[in-house]
């Protein structure tokens, strides 16, 4: 090979390392705080369609369940109000979550409730008085008391691995999505895990058909400034089909229940947090009870 050959074949080399290097690079995700630092993020949840869903009643839910259709309609108006109250209250709740160090590698979580005032719903609601702003304040300030301004304690490890074994399934799941990382270098095209259970049946539901999918995949990784950018996308489907029984009489009832999580998050390596993380979680169910309901979940660096 004569030396200009072998000065091309080096440059063709080098060109290829720098378009085609990162697809085989790893990189480790970490959380990473110094001593006495306290990550912050704006933590929103805004719940979407449901109070409007056409087909979904809480009067009606409750007579599949207990068997029972003798209310009023006064009553049963009173019981849609209440649901549609307690909705628009969940919506105007917004939260911020610290992220702390307790001792090395440990990190502990706190999602906190911030009561940002709630904003005028009445024309929302189709009225033209304050008294469904006033049941919504009302609503928001008892679900306030309820959680005790707290909606998630927890704690990882500085690879995302979650501590804290015992946290209840709901705020194990919150715990997971949000900050659950996968505990190993990854690579551009990996896939894995996270400890995520949406659907959650008990025994008086028999399961005639199932689906299940939770990845969460590393779609690019881009060098910026001498930091390391992942990108990563969450696609997580849970789906149940089968009969309900009710517990207090009537004949099983074909349930239906499919939740699904997507979402697109940047980690920075050298900084060891989110960058940004915006999410979509939809529910639809069908039987027991009929619902579709959609949330945004995200994350906003304070």
């Amino acid at each position: 090979m004569t030396l200009t050959r072998y000065l091309i074949t080096l440059c063709f080399l080098f060109i290829c390392s720098l378009a085609f290097g990162q697809t085989g690079d790893t990189v480790f995700m970490k959380w990473k705080l110094k001593p006495g630092e306290v990550i912050k993020y704006k933590t929103l949840m805004d719940e979407k369609d449901s109070a409007n869903y056409v087909n979904f009643s809480i009067p009606s839910a409750i007579d599949k369940v207990f068997g029972d259709s003798s209310r009023s309609d006064s009553t049963n108006k009173m019981m849609a109000d209440f649901f549609k109250q307690a909705t628009k209250a969940q919506e105007h709740i917004v939260y911020m979550t610290t992220l702390t160090e307790a001792k090395k590698d440990l990190i502990n979580i706190e999602m906190l409730t911030v009561d940002n005032g709630a904003k005028d719903t009445a024309k929302d609601a189709g009225t033209d008085t304050s008294k469904f702003t006033d049941m919504v304040k009302n609503m928001k300030a008892m679900i306030l008391k309820m959680q005790g301004g707290v909606a998630l304690r927890g704690s990882i490890h500085e690879d995302g691995t979650i501590a804290s074994f015992y946290t209840r399934g709901d705020q194990r799941n919150l715990l997971a999505g949000f900050f659950e990382l996968p505990g190993k270098p990854v690579r551009v095209g990996d896939s894995w895990p996270i400890d995520i259970h949406y659907v959650s049946m008990d025994q008086n539901f028999k399961c005639d058909s199932s689906f299940h999918r939770n990845n969460v995949t590393v779609s690019r990784i881009d060098k910026k400034n001498g930091d390391e950018i992942v990108t990563l996308l969450y696609d997580i489907d849970e789906f149940v089909a089968g009969d309900f029984t009710a517990p207090f009489g009537g004949g099983p009832i074909k349930t239906t229940m499919k939740m699904t999580y997507k979402v697109v998050a940047e980690f920075s390596i050298v900084k060891g947090r989110w960058l940004s993380y915006n999410g979509m979680m939809t529910l639809v169910s069908t039987g027991i009870m009929d619902s579709r309901t959609s949330k945004s979940c995200v994350l906003v660096a304070e």
